[in-house]
């Protein structure tokens, strides 16, 4: 079986089960589609318009939450007869698998990654930390799906009125402009999209702040679009922790006094497979004695390098190394360490880029 533990992004999936949900879905759940796009209520809205328009063309439709393969999953599945529409957020690698196996409709929205990180923020009181990592995981799963051939990416403009996003969607699945019609008449969609997500969901005012808007820009530039590459990340320096209680971003000078000890960890955020390259720029001060800094990368359930550099006066440094990407489920960490004790010393993290290199 399939389990995917959000807390750590370790994933095992276990043989057959892609295919028992395969053989399910073939037996007790045609016609079937699936939609996924970012955990936010414009997901949830442009779903139930899916719902909609399956229910008005079949007579019923269930929407099934997918987006792992776990004994619950595939018993609810086979619970089910009918049509279904499968809703994925945060799918793992053996929904993605699956998906591509199989022969439904796939639909990927392709909507704004900041806007949609603030309204996961505003609907579950998240902090921004931990929405910034779970909106990256989701795009990992989401860009699997986009990636399929037969997947048809919905890109939505939440200024534009909602009736443009459900004739892409009655597109996407063949349907009729009859049966279109009669949805957008009958629901009013004739509004801006804004407009009706606001109607429909209401959240408490998310109070916004600089950190936040810059974190969130950086890794849209990223994780935005599955119709764009990615090839280098500009990691937010907050998206690293001070790992000493209580954890502060490491965004600000740390003092090296004291026993050797993990300075700094993070941002647990994902790539796609490939070679990358890290960058890592440091600032260290009043080295007396000398000091140890260690650095490593953590990614694919394994450490990817473990380096030491003895540094005996100020300065800026840079360090850089290549590592491999296999698991693009699986979350990066860049840790550093003091290696030995210190008696003095400074020492602030800069920033830290994650590239694309080409493999030889």
């Amino acid at each position: 079986m399939s389990a995917n533990d959000m807390s750590n992004g370790t994933e095992v999936v276990g043989e057959g089960v892609a295919g028992t949900a395969l053989s399910l879905i073939s037996k007790s759940l045609e016609p079937v589609a699936l939609i996924a796009g970012l955990p936010s209520s414009l997901t949830y809205f442009a779903a139930d318009l899916c719902r909609d328009l399956l229910a008005r063309r079949h007579g019923a439709c269930e929407v099934i939450s997918l987006n792992n393969l776990e004994s619950a999953t595939v018993e609810k599945i086979g619970a089910t007869s009918g049509p279904a529409l499968f809703l994925c957020e945060v799918p793992d690698a053996a929904v993605a698998a699956m998906a591509k196996d199989a022969a439904f409709p796939i639909l990927v929205l392709d909507h704004d990654f900041v806007a949609a990180s603030y309204d996961f923020m505003a609907a579950r009181n998240a902090n921004l930390l931990d929405t910034a990592r779970t909106m990256a995981r989701a795009q990992m799963g989401l860009f699997a799906l986009a990636d399929i051939s037969r997947a048809a990416v919905v890109r939505v403009d939440q200024h534009e009125a909602p009736a443009l996003l459900a004739k892409s969607i009655a597109a996407s699945l063949g349907m009729s402009r009859e049966i279109v019609s009669d949805m957008i008449e009958a629901r009013s969609l004739a509004r801006p999209l804004t407009e009706v997500l606001d109607e429909i969901f209401v959240h408490e005012k998310l109070s916004r702040s600089d950190e936040m808007e810059d974190i969130l820009q950086r890794l849209g530039r990223f994780y935005g679009s599955p119709l764009e590459s990615r090839t280098a990340l500009d990691v937010p320096m907050g998206m690293l922790l001070q790992a000493t209680p209580p954890y502060q971003p490491a965004t600000y000078t740390l003092e090296l006094l004291g026993p050797a000890r993990c300075l700094t960890f993070g941002p647990y955020l994902y790539l796609p497979r490939g070679r990358w390259r890290s960058n890592f720029t440091f600032l260290s001060l009043d080295n007396v004695s000398g000091n140890t800094i260690g650095m490593d990368v953590a990614a694919d359930q394994e450490i990817k390098f473990d380096r030491d550099f003895d540094i005996n006066v100020s300065g800026k440094f840079t360090f850089s190394s290549e590592f491999d990407i296999e698991d693009p489920f699986y979350p990066i960490e860049f840790r550093t360490f003091l290696r030995r004790g210190s008696i003095g010393g400074e020492f602030q993290p800069l920033s830290l880029t994650l590239e694309t290199v080409a493999r030889q």
